[in-house]
């Protein structure tokens, strides 16, 4: 079964568990607050004013790389191309001189 297959309760369900399992091992786990319908100015608001976390469902629906880059879209215009991943970079842009 994929995580889509499952229905509402089945989520709340595993989110209820994950969220006491984190918090029996010290972790602070708050719900983030879900913005439907919210707009590029509320999403600079939340950014500049709000300063924590938020989700903004549906604020890139209308973007045309929501339709377009699809696994399916993505392997035919660029399976062929071969990339580097870059993994366990360090995190500080200190640069370490010898």
């Amino acid at each position: 079964m994929m995580d889509t297959d499952l229905t509402h309760s089945d989520r709340v369900a595993h989110g209820n568990l994950l969220r006491d399992r984190l918090r029996t091992q010290g972790v602070d786990v708050r719900p983030i607050p879900r913005l439907t319908g919210a707009t590029p100015s509320d999403l600079q608001w939340a950014i500049s004013e709000a300063r924590s976390p938020m989700l903004f469902a549906g604020l890139v629906d209308a973007w045309p790389a929501v339709r377009n880059w699809t696994p399916e879209n993505l392997a035919k215009d660029h399976g062929g191309k071969k990339v580097t991943a870059l993994m366990g970079l360090p995190t500080s842009t200190t640069t370490r001189r010898s």
